[in-house]
């Protein structure tokens, strides 16, 4: 488990491949502080982690709205495996990125990174926390996001076609 803060990458591969956030020395668990903070802001009534049986490393975090009368439960995973698997092939300025804290610490603040930019949205009234966070929201009956839910049946987003 990752308990203090990161240094710099090494290992320079190619600078103009490094990829967003790479250079980050934020520990995951200061990022999700900074991301709780933002969804506070957006009205979440509930912020919980994912974390990994095995490792017991943050795998994403999970939280809840409201939505009109109800509310509603919106799971972020931080696909940090698609990271590490980038470097794993070279496609990374760094080849520490390889490791799986790095992974997970470089995973976690484009989360971040990406929230900031719906709340943006959000703040100016341009999108509603839902609409923007639609692809995430979980169906209460199968414990599957929304975007899960459409890659295993592509029919419930176009139909039938007849």
């Amino acid at each position: 488990m990752v308990k203090t803060k990161s240094k710099k990458p090494k290992s320079a591969r190619d600078p103009n491949l490094t990829l967003y956030m790479e250079t980050t020395m934020k520990t995951v668990g200061e990022t999700c502080g900074e991301i709780e903070t933002l969804l506070m802001e957006m009205e979440a009534i509930s912020i919980l982690k994912d974390i990994d049986r095995v490792s017991r490393e943050i795998d994403g975090i999970a939280f809840t709205v409201p939505f009109k009368d109800t509310f509603i439960s919106i799971r972020l995973p931080f696909n940090w495996k698609a990271i590490q698997q980038l470097a794993e092939r070279g496609k990374t300025g760094y080849a520490d990125t390889e490791k799986e804290d790095r992974a997970r610490m470089v995973a976690a603040r484009q989360i971040l990174r990406w929230i900031e930019s719906q709340f943006a949205l959000w703040q100016c009234e341009m999108a509603e926390v839902a609409e923007i966070f639609l692809p995430y929201i979980v169906n209460p009956k199968t414990g599957q996001t929304a975007y899960q839910q459409i890659e295993a049946d592509p029919g419930l987003l176009l139909g039938t076609g007849k």
